[in-house]
């Protein structure tokens, strides 16, 4: 259930039509990311164009490219048939597109709106309600990228791209027209980047991926918070009447050590929850087993002096943040069975049932540091943990974490398809 566009067309010089995109993406500001055959196009952080080079015969290629622009928005849907337009004018090119909001058709961003857009958001709105209110699920996820993390689940509310929403708060919203949840639901609702635009490209990051962590802790700290505060501050600069996320920028800036800016008379931007799943605990898929993390928690990857990956995760902004580290191996036949070789040092061993999986843990010491060690079995699937402790009183808190790990056994692939269409 999405709106997009794609289009094809015939060319003989590859080099010329590749040029040619660099550089109209360059004239336009758009983020630019070529390969050996494709060009993919950032015109806003959830809208991509991905463009595709294919030879068919010596001096024959065709290039094509598809856009999915929702839950982006009609904005997004406009810039990037302005995009392939120009291109194709300015290659000579005739091309062949399917629009499935007609944009390219009527060149009519009024009439796309409100004949594709608004009743696609009204159609994917009253699933959750429905389903909701039917008692079918007790939180749902909606624009959400299941490979990413998810937020803590909250009975009654849906997750989003853009927030979360209790049913309540969602109906009375609907009740006020469907253009006017628009505003707080696309990325991109207007022809142009506005306020609106800039105020949600924000809210997006600080719901989605901001860790509200200083940008001392990491390059990546650094750019999601600069990125927050540059769009944030230009929709402030555009429209002090639009309505602000204040608490979410007040604290960014009292984590950054930043002065705010004068927010005198600026209306305030409510959620019934604080903007930001990382301001909560999440829950980190690794293979089959579910990690519940506080959202602070950062990510990375290193490889050891043997050349095996170790997955840690912690807030380097706390020198007393515990370490956790993981590994897992999968049996190529049979389930997975407890590794005995480095438990040995292992004390005070316990087991509990991890979902449908068994967790093994202890406790050692390393260095003068309180370690635990855990493994979970579930299925063929083997997991290792380690985890660093700088300070006894941190046990509690650990092992409740640990004792919210959830393992799932693979289950049998089955299909179900709903097609929801808000076309007559």
């Amino acid at each position: 259930m999405s709106i997009g566009l794609s289009f094809e067309a015939q060319i003989q010089d590859v080099s010329e039509a590749r040029e040619e995109v660099m550089d109209l993406a360059e004239q336009w500001n758009i983020a630019a990311f070529p390969d050996e055959n494709s060009v993919s196009l950032s015109f806003c952080p959830i809208g991509i164009l991905e463009i595709q080079f294919e030879q068919e015969e010596a001096n024959h290629w065709i290039m094509s490219g598809e856009c999915v622009t929702t839950p982006a928005g009609p904005g997004l849907h406009k810039v990037v048939a302005d995009f392939i337009e120009t291109l194709a004018d300015r290659l000579d090119l005739e091309i062949l597109f399917d629009d499935e909001a007609e944009y390219m058709d009527y060149h009519d961003f009024k009439k796309m709106a409100e004949d594709h857009f608004y009743p696609w958001l009204e159609t994917l709105m009253t699933i959750p309600i429905h389903q909701l209110e039917e008692e079918e699920y007790t939180s749902l996820c909606l624009c959400w990228d299941l490979n990413e993390y998810m937020p803590r689940e909250i009975p009654g509310t849906i997750i989003t791209h853009m927030g979360r929403f209790s049913i309540t708060a969602l109906t009375e919203k609907l009740e006020d027209g469907i253009e006017a949840f628009a505003d707080q639901f696309f990325l991109w609702k207007n022809p142009i980047k506005d306020a609106l635009y800039y105020r949600n490209c924000a809210l997006n990051e600080l719901w989605e991926h901001c860790y509200f962590a200083p940008s001392s802790r990491s390059e990546l700290d650094r750019q999601i918070n600069g990125f927050i505060f540059f769009h944030l501050e230009q929709a402030l600069m555009m429209d002090r009447a639009l309505p602000f996320p204040i608490e979410a920028y007040y604290k960014l800036c009292q984590l950054d050590g930043k002065d705010p800016l004068d927010l005198t008379g600026v209306p305030e931007l409510r959620y019934e929850t604080k903007i930001g799943y990382r301001r909560d605990q999440i829950t980190q898929d690794f293979g089959n087993v579910k990690f519940i993390f506080p959202g602070k928690y950062k990510y990375e990857y290193k490889q050891t002096e043997q050349g095996r990956g170790i997955n840690l995760w912690t807030d380097e902004s706390d020198p007393l943040c515990p370490l956790w580290q993981i590994t897992g191996f999968s049996r190529n036949q049979g389930d997975a069975v407890f590794f005995d070789q480095g438990f040995e040092k292992v004390r005070d061993i316990e087991e509990f049932q991890a979902g449908e999986g068994i967790c093994r843990y202890g406790w050692y010491s390393s260095n003068d540091e309180l370690q635990l060690a855990a493994q979970i079995i579930c299925g063929a699937q083997l997991t290792l943990v380690t985890v660093t402790l700088h300070d006894e009183e941190q046990r509690d808190s650990v092992l409740e974490l640990l004792h919210g790990i959830r393992a799932l056994l693979p289950k049998e692939e089955v299909r179900q398809q709903a097609t929801y269409s808000s076309r007559q």
